[in-house]
């Protein structure tokens, strides 16, 4: 490719290119967003190989400051709603041509920019209007590699002899040689930061409800009281995966603490799935199994398991205390519940995959309190 077409530039928006779009709030009212270290390593390398670097946001916040100090960028234009009109200045600021800039956006706003750039990719969770006017649209989405992603292409686009390759086939890799191995390391990037993602917002907005939910069980199994759970599908894995651990051991050697998961035996389910209602499975066990002073941990990643909820009002009924693991918003459970432990994300392999960290911080805290106290 000639010197003059090649891309000297990547400019990139913040919400839904750099992060995923989402905002966390801990309780002291700050907020917090969270960056892929794959792409954070990205605009560092870009710098690296001699790109020149942008930030071009319709943000105007202080967290535009936070980020551009992170990534050490120094050219940043916030509070854009005319993002065509802004990236014409940052051409004209870089003293780079529009057509030697790579502009990264996902909004409809972004999709008069994207069109006007030499190359324009928008993430593949950007909106239609962002993908349709972009040049390429990308494999990961907006905080999940597409900062990376963009860096291949531009490496791509800038070593061969014509931009054509990439403008003609939009939706093939800029490189077909293992192309499959190519995707697959991709995506399981993607997957793997999506899930340190959720886990940060655990980290950042849930160890309080974590907190109080290892003292509930402190208290319960110091005075011979007990746990019971339950959920459907992954979430009957998550009860069963938990009372096991208070059952067997952790970490350390001592007495079992009675914890018992309402999925396991079959001959009951079926029985209270034939001859009630299957709504009925665990509403009906905790009306025979639970006291006064038990807790009662229902696990559904909607928030909304008909036999979940209705478990959980029985055990509420019964004078236990109950805690709901759920998924974003809590769903019914949000509102029937004692203690609400709600994961930021809607997408159930993500809310699942911290729901097992959660148990097991939980239980590793609960034993070792029980253990130390115990002597």
């Amino acid at each position: 490719m000639p010197d003059d077409r090649n891309i000297r530039a990547l400019v990139l928006d913040i919400d839904g290119v750099l992060t995923d779009g989402r905002v966390s709030i801990n309780p002291a009212d700050q907020e917090s967003k969270s960056l892929s270290y794959r792409d954070i390593d990205a605009v560092f390398q870009a710098r690296r190989e001699g790109l020149q670097l942008a930030l071009l946001t319709g943000e105007d916040s202080p967290m535009v400051s936070i980020v551009a100090s992170r990534l050490q960028v120094e050219d940043v234009i916030a509070g854009a709603k005319d993002k065509q009109s802004a990236l014409r200045e940052i051409s004209r600021r870089l003293d780079i041509p529009l057509s030697q800039l790579c502009y990264v956006g996902d909004s409809d706003r972004d999709a008069p920019a994207l069109r006007e750039a030499g190359l324009g990719l928008a993430p593949a969770d950007g909106s239609a209007a962002a993908r349709n006017a972009a040049t390429r649209t990308l494999e990961n989405g907006g905080g999940h590699g597409a900062v990376a992603e963009a860096l291949d292409i531009i490496r791509g686009f800038n070593s061969t002899e014509s931009g054509d390759e990439i403008t003609e086939n939009a939706e093939k890799s800029y490189s077909s040689d293992s192309a499959s191995e190519g995707q697959f390391n991709r995506r399981l990037g993607q997957i793997l930061e999506e899930s340190i993602s959720v886990k940060q917002g655990v980290h950042a907005n849930l160890r309080n409800e974590m907190s109080t939910a290892a003292d509930w069980l402190v208290e319960a199994f110091g005075s011979g009281k007990k746990l019971l759970l339950f959920g459907n599908g992954g979430s009957a894995a998550d009860a069963q995966h938990m009372a096991g651990e208070f059952v067997g051991r952790f970490y350390k050697e001592r007495q079992a603490w009675p914890a018992i998961a309402l999925t396991t035996d079959t001959s009951i389910l079926t029985a209270l799935g034939n001859d009630y209602d299957f709504d009925r499975i665990f509403a009906r066990q905790v009306e025979a199994i639970v006291g006064e002073g038990d807790v009662v941990i229902g696990f559904s990643t909607s928030g909304n398991s008909k036999n979940v909820v209705q478990g959980m009002n029985q055990a509420k009924s019964q004078g236990a205390r109950t805690i709901a693991f759920t998924g974003e918003g809590g769903g019914e459970m949000s509102n029937i519940s004692d203690l609400l432990i709600a994961v930021p994300s809607n997408v159930t392999p993500r809310i699942q995959e911290s729901h097992i960290t959660i148990i097991h911080a939980i239980c590793e805290v609960v034993e070792t309190t029980l253990v130390d106290m115990n002597g």
